[in-house]
């Protein structure tokens, strides 16, 4: 059920956004944001949408009421981002944190990419990174772990690297080398893993008809 409601969701892509702050809380944790939360009951909540990224949580503020949500309880949650200037949906995904486990706790993993066999997922952490933007020259990015999961909802980490990549498509490899060198694509960006991504699934999906 959760498969088919990542692929038959709609989500706009476009290209990562930096947003600084000059307090150890990030943009996700302070900004409410216009959407909705799907819980697991399948209702559907409207309001506006704070969630964090250390402690895996949503609140929904409807009527001056708000509601907190871990990834045990929602299905889904939506809301148009204001400063990368798209739609945003996440899930909740039974996901084992730790390398070599086979404990799966819910996780909420951002919807990047839909497809079959493969989706691309992602997590955002606040890290420092050096900037000249503001005084002190420090400043908090929301940075993306990107991730791949197949039809059985198996989650694999990929690094932004084309090592990474082909390595987790290691069944195309041959082709997927040669389309990323006549195409020139960036697998380091999130448009180029997408593009990649779109590639893997659209050969795979010929050469199984």
């Amino acid at each position: 059920m959760l498969l088919r409601l990542i692929t038959t969701s709609c989500l706009l892509t476009g290209l990562l956004m930096y947003s600084f702050s000059a307090n150890a809380q990030s943009y996700a944790e302070t900004t409410w944001k216009r959407g909705w939360v799907v819980k697991k009951n399948r209702d559907t909540l409207r309001g506006e949408i704070k969630y964090s990224l250390k402690n895996s949580s949503i609140q929904i503020k409807m009527d001056n009421i708000i509601k907190t949500y871990t990834p045990s309880g929602v299905i889904s949650f939506l809301f148009l981002d204001p400063v990368r200037r798209y739609r945003r949906q996440f899930f909740s995904i039974p996901y084992a944190r730790r390398r070599g486990s086979s404990y799966k706790v819910p996780s909420f993993f951002e919807l990047i990419y839909s497809g079959k066999p493969i989706t691309i997922l992602s997590r955002q952490q606040s890290v420092v990174v050096r900037s000249n933007r503001i005084r002190g020259g420090y400043g908090w990015v929301e940075q993306d772990i990107f991730f791949l999961m197949d039809q059985k909802g198996r989650i694999k980490e990929v690094k932004p690297t084309k090592k990474s990549i082909l390595r987790a498509l290691g069944n195309r490899e041959r082709a997927l080398k040669d389309f990323i060198k006549l195409n020139r694509v960036n697998v380091s960006t999130r448009e180029g893993l997408i593009r990649t991504v779109d590639y893997y699934n659209s050969i795979t999906n010929s050469n199984d008809k």
